[in-house]
């Protein structure tokens, strides 16, 4: 993209309100609002420029994560599909709780026999569409089309997709329908910067624009749906994919300073539950905010330790725990452990558990997070439970068919998005979520919690060097630009530190002093140099 390119795609539009003769620009139109329009970070550049484009067209947090969706099912097949799902956290200005937007791909019912490639049941579509009901200003179809128009006139394959299809090219295009898609002419197999057009997926895409949901579910196209699915190899019954519901939940949430509060979504988001923990028990009493560089990632140790001790105690297979995961968050709970956590010394894994567990998990996710000017937030996570599902697309839909989770890695346990807001102001500050497996959480909380706490901005504390800790193996990880003083430092607390090249994703939005606000607005957006995603608005 050239420089040229890139600065007239981060122009605003704006209307001069001396030319009576100019005509009108409506709602739904680009270029509606003027100025500040929002900040949006998101994991692959283009589904980032959509997001730019619904705000600008007035839309709200919700119609540019509904875009920014539907758009990954085109620009990021490996992680998002009409045929996966995911999880996300979003609130509007109606001065209420945020809510958390569940609608996980999880496991359809196995046939006597078995199948070749046990899948989930399809939730993306259903789940999307709960959330901007409740929350979206801008008609369905508006939000629907820009997924609609890259799938069938095509795109510059961005490097983030590139990266993902690099790692299982080949046992992929053993696959006949994703070698139609993903296979250039001469055989070879696309690359960055290759034209690619998913007819298959167009047409869905178009149902859905003009029908809604309601279609894929129900009636002729779901039950084509369901036979297709099991030309792809997978399980899934017109029972099930009918029967299916998302679902709003409330998040776990915590108080922070000046009338704010967290919030973390909950089970069967593991990662959420660990983020949570880590976020309340860095955050009390500004223990973290108070701490030298050196103290500080000892403390970031220390809190992901106790967070994956419990989730090795408490969660079960499917991601709930067997406690209320909220007792985690709650003052006497986090009085004990701030209690236990010493400045210079680690403690010892045997002392919190004698029975660590491994529990393997696939690194492929794809999130984002948006905030409008208007006090809307949405961050949310879309996984497949696996790189590219099962490895099978769906004939006539165009769509990577979502794995069903298991004990070996695939599984939608590390996701958990996160808002900052304040229903006192009515305001929203930053939304955040991460992917990368087990990293996921703690990845998220190395960047939100620096930036909350100072003082890096949030693009400096995205750029920070990381530190993970998840208790098998008992290890710290490091990232290898990390100074060697603080590699020391975590050493001299009895750390086992080992060197790692990046650790996570993540994509975050900040605006430290809210919106809406009235005496301007005041926001930042970062996308990870680990990753190729970017960043749109802010100051």
């Amino acid at each position: 993209m050239t420089a040229l390119s890139l600065a007239a795609m981060l122009v605003v539009g704006c209307s001069n309100p001396f030319n009576d003769d100019e005509p009108e620009v409506r709602r739904g139109t680009i270029g509606f609002l003027s100025g500040a329009l929002g900040v949006v970070s998101v994991e692959e550049p283009q589904a980032a420029i959509i997001a730019r484009d619904i705000l600008s067209a007035g839309g709200s947090a919700a119609d540019a994560a509904t875009a920014v969706t539907f758009a990954l099912t085109a620009t990021m097949p490996s992680a998002a599909s009409l045929a996966g799902g995911g999880m996300c956290i979003v609130r509007d200005n109606r001065n209420e709780m945020p809510d958390v937007v569940d609608f996980l791909p999880r496991a359809a019912a196995l046939p006597n026999g078995g199948v070749t490639r046990p899948s989930a049941i399809p939730a993306l579509p259903r789940g999307i569409f709960l959330m901007h009901s409740k929350y979206g200003n801008l008609k369905w179809e508006q939000v629907i089309a820009p997924a609609e128009n890259l799938a069938r006139f095509g795109y510059q394959v961005s490097r983030a997709f590139a990266t993902d299809l690099g790692k299982v090219a080949e046992p992929l295009m053993r696959d006949k329908e994703a070698a139609q898609v993903f296979r250039r002419q001469d055989g070879s197999v696309i690359a960055e910067g290759d034209m690619l057009r998913q007819s298959d997926l167009a047409v869905a895409l178009g149902r859905i624009r003009l029908r809604g949901v309601g279609q894929f579910y129900n009636g002729p196209e779901a039950q084509r749906l369901v036979e297709a699915v099991r030309a792809a190899g997978g399980n899934l019954t017109i029972e099930e994919l009918r029967d299916y519901r998302p679902a709003f939940s409330a998040p776990i949430t915590f108080p922070w300073e000046k009338n704010t509060e967290w919030h973390f979504a909950g089970p069967p988001a593991a990662g959420g539950v660990v983020a949570a923990e880590m976020m309340a028990i860095l955050m009390r009493d500004k223990r973290f905010e108070f701490a030298d560089k050196n103290e500080r990632e000892h403390l970031l140790v220390e809190a992901a330790k106790f967070a994956f001790v419990n989730r090795m105690k408490h969660m079960q297979r499917d991601g709930s725990y067997a406690i209320d995961a909220t007792t985690l968050v709650q003052v006497d709970y986090l009085n004990n452990v701030e209690d236990q956590i010493e400045d210079d010394k680690a403690i010892p894994l045997s002392q919190l558990t004698a029975n660590p567990v491994n529990w393997p998990e696939t690194p492929s996710a794809v999130s984002f997070a948006v905030m409008d000017t208007f006090g809307g937030a949405a961050s949310c996570t879309l996984t497949l439970n696996n790189i590219f599902g099962t490895g099978r697309m769906i004939p006539g839909f165009g769509s990577m068919l979502a794995a069903a989770p298991d004990d070996r890695g695939r599984t939608y346990t590390p996701l958990g998005p996160a808002l900052l807001t304040s229903e006192y102001h009515n305001h929203a500050y930053m939304a955040a979520a991460g992917s990368g497996g087990v990293t996921a959480p703690t990845s998220m909380i190395n960047v939100i919690a620096r930036a909350a706490a100072g003082p890096l901005d949030l693009r400096e504390a995205m750029r920070a060097p990381r530190v993970h800790y998840a208790g098998a193996p008992d290890k710290v990880f490091v990232e290898g630009d990390m100074p060697a003083e603080q590699i020391e430092a975590l050493k001299q607390r009895g750390h086992n530190v080992a060197v790692t090249k990046s650790i996570g994703s993540v994509s975050a939005v900040y605006c430290p002093t809210g919106v809406p606000n009235t005496e301007g607005v005041l926001c930042l957006s970062a996308s990870d140099p680990r990753g190729h995603g970017i960043a749109l608005g802010g100051n």
